[in-house]
């Protein structure tokens, strides 16, 4: 297991990968600063890496755990991948993609010529998933550019939102290969239950996005939303979760489902 318990700092327009299958631990000493950075536990071959080629989720062997103290900044993105994902309270991101460096990030939608046009976190864990920490926007400047936050895992367990309040994807999904027909989508909640919006989403291959709104009611209080008559004719579609939450939400996610009703 790689455990750090001091400082990381980097200087230099090129992304810092910090990868170990056997798992990644930052202890509450630990303060990790680059233009962007990924944290993961996926076995894959050195070139896989060195072209960002089959680093897929999916296959994290090891699991990140970051105590309470440890410190992340970012300029542009932010990843890590694991089996299971924990993030103590008292963690604290810090994205700040106003002041960041030509972007050496090469995987996804972004050039790597380009400067960021916005930050972007991605948790993601092929199992649990339970975030305490804080995410902020460096100096809360009132013309910051925005921070694009998933969250994904089987279960996820969210104890904070982000402190200025922005809507995150809190969990998304594309499914392919889908056969014709009328679909369901469900997902089961509990939590606080004050976020300003919470919603379960379908996007059909059509491009039509239907919502359903998720309203919790307290610590246990387990209820399942659904959304019903999803027409599927092109194999496609896009399920996800998003919220915009106050600074001291928090709740549970679990047993999401998509399924074909006729």
């Amino acid at each position: 297991m790689t455990d750090i318990a001091g400082r990381i700092e980097q200087y230099t327009t090129q992304p810092v990968y910090i990868v170990n299958t056997s798992g990644i631990h930052l202890g509450g000493t630990a303060s990790l600063k680059a233009n962007d950075l990924i944290l993961s536990t996926v076995a894959a071959s050195k070139d896989d890496w060195k072209n960002l080629q089959n680093i897929d989720s999916a296959k994290a062997q090891g699991a990140i755990s970051m105590e309470k103290g440890a410190g992340i900044e970012v300029h542009g993105a932010l990843k890590t991948q694991s089996t299971t994902l924990h993030v103590a309270d008292g963690v604290w991101f810090t994205i700040d993609p106003d002041t960041n460096m030509t972007s050496g990030w090469s995987e996804g939608s972004v050039d790597s010529t380009d400067a960021w046009s916005q930050g972007t976190v991605a948790l993601e864990a092929t199992q649990q998933l339970q975030f305490s920490g804080t995410l902020q926007q460096a100096d809360g400047r009132a013309n910051a550019k925005p921070v694009a936050v998933s969250l994904t895992g089987q279960s996820l367990e969210l104890k904070k939102e982000s402190d200025n309040g922005g809507k995150i994807s809190v969990w998304g999904q594309e499914l392919t290969d889908l056969l014709d027909g009328v679909y369901a989508a469900e997902v089961t909640t509990q939590g606080k239950g004050d976020a300003k919006s919470f919603d379960l989403y379908v996007i059909g291959d059509n491009g039509e996005k239907k919502t359903a709104a998720i309203q919790d009611s307290g610590w246990k209080n387990w209820r399942t939303v659904r959304i019903d008559g999803i027409t599927i004719k092109g194999g496609k579609a896009t399920v996800g979760i998003e919220q915009q939450g106050n600074g001291d939400n928090w709740g549970s996610i679990d047993n999401v489902k998509f399924y074909r009703k006729s």
